[in-house]
């Protein structure tokens, strides 16, 4: 391999390892923000859930209800007041 050609390869692997790091960090902040959760362990509504922040506001959803046991379930997106209402179901074990 010439010089030129490793150095290229040392760039891209560089550039691939930076862009796993960051992604590693950003999926740590996707819980989303539990003071927009309004909700006990039968379910809840979020405020400014949707637009750019949905996909936190869902990760929100399945970490409420995780803890309460249960799966949680979207029954409502409101766009016009940016909320999503959602329900904690426990699942029957098979």
């Amino acid at each position: 391999m010439s010089p030129r050609a490793v150095s290229a390869f040392q760039s891209s692997a560089i550039a691939v390892l930076v862009l796993a790091l960051a992604a590693c960090a950003g999926g740590s902040a996707t819980s989303g923000d539990p003071n927009k959760l309004a909700g006990d362990e039968n379910g809840g509504k979020i405020s400014e859930a949707l637009g750019p922040a949905q996909s936190q506001s869902m990760n929100l959803v399945t970490s409420h209800c995780a803890k309460h046991d249960k799966k949680g379930f979207v029954t409502k997106m409101d766009y016009d007041s940016n909320t999503i209402t959602f329900e904690c179901r426990r699942q029957a074990r098979s």
